[in-house]
């Protein structure tokens, strides 16, 4: 009779013997699905392949409605070199009305494979779709989307991409604005935007926008205004703007504020001086050459190079006169521009 010691024994023997050979098992079960899968996947992908080839040549694409997904198919079109025209015609009556069902799926890959049929045919009557893939909670859907929402005319799509803008923080929000498109369409939604909000945060972000799409006079009064009056952030914002909308009239502001305490304000004041590139304005940069921040005096240097050989004349007088300071923010925008020349 075996003791109960030596039983306890005998028990975990067996039970880690079956442990490892329902590793063992699963690891192989594992093998097999995988194998069988990419089986799958590759009589699919040519089974689509011939498909398209077919279709590139008789234009039918009744063939491609027996087809239950078109998850491998969406992918091929890039691969193919069928006319822009076939592809958009295949995505219409094939792969469109296939994705639309993954408006709401868990998987966000199947939400960015509905954005990418998006891309190719895009109508009115599927900007909610879009609109929904702008507030995507995955970034790459979301972005994506918002850059293809910036390329229509659609109000609603503008809301929903200052809607999404407004919940990102500063550095998902220069990655959004610099993916967009520079879409002028847009100028009017984010004029009325800035007139009908005092949401500074919002106007921050629309005076980001705009310096990234352009702007024209019609923004000068609400610029002025915010540039002067408001939350700093949003008043830099407007400053930044100001030398692209009414340029005879933004030096008259700009010269004041290059002359404010607040040192922020000084610095983009003078920034955007040298972008208004008015020879008026030229003796308001070289006082900022003596500014008390390091960063202003490197702001003033760089607006003068702005203007071209009269700037350059000027930093190489202040060279003259002030050897010692010269080299602390000027010396480089100086020498940079002359290997620029040669």
């Amino acid at each position: 009779m075996l003791s109960k010691g030596q039983l306890v024994i005998i028990s975990f023997i067996i039970l880690e013997f079956l442990l490892v050979f329902l590793f063992i098992l699963l690891v192989y079960v594992t093998k097999l699905f995988f194998l069988l899968r990419n089986v799958y996947v590759k009589n699919r992908i040519k089974k689509n392949t011939y498909l398209l080839n077919k279709y590139k040549k008789d234009g039918d694409y009744r063939p491609f409605y027996k087809i239950r997904s078109a998850d491998l198919l969406l992918p091929l079109l890039n691969q193919t070199d069928l006319s822009r025209e076939q592809k958009i015609e295949l995505v219409k009556k094939i792969i469109l009305p296939k994705t639309l069902q993954y408006q709401h799926s868990r998987n966000w890959q199947k939400r960015y494979r509905l954005l990418v049929s998006l891309k190719y045919y895009l109508k009115k009557q599927f900007y909610p779709n879009l609109i929904l893939l702008i507030g995507d909670s995955i970034p790459i859907v979301s972005i994506e989307a918002a850059k293809l929402g910036s390329s229509v005319n659609d109000r609603r799509v503008y809301k929903a991409i200052l809607e999404t803008l407004l919940q990102c923080d500063h550095t998902n929000q220069a990655i959004y604005i610099d993916n967009l498109h520079k879409n002028k369409a847009m100028l009017p939604f984010l004029l009325e935007q800035l007139k009908q909000h005092s949401n500074s945060q919002l106007k921050k972000i629309i005076y980001d926008l705009l310096l990234h799409i352009g702007c024209d006079a019609s923004f000068y009064e609400v610029a002025r205004d915010d540039s002067i009056h408001g939350h700093r952030n949003m008043r830099l914002a407007a400053i930044r703007i100001l030398p692209y909308t009414d340029i005879k009239k933004a030096g008259d502001i700009l010269r004041p504020l290059a002359q404010e305490e607040d040192w922020l304000v000084r610095n983009i004041a003078v920034q955007s001086l040298g972008v208004l590139g008015d020879d008026r304005y030229i003796p308001d940069i070289i006082k900022l050459l003596k500014d008390p921040v390091w960063w202003v005096r490197v702001s003033a240097a760089r607006a003068l190079v702005q203007f071209g050989e009269i700037g350059l004349r000027i930093l190489k007088n202040y060279e003259m006169d002030a050897p010692d300071t010269f080299t602390d923010y000027a010396e480089y925008f100086h020498k940079l521009k002359q290997l620029k020349k040669k």
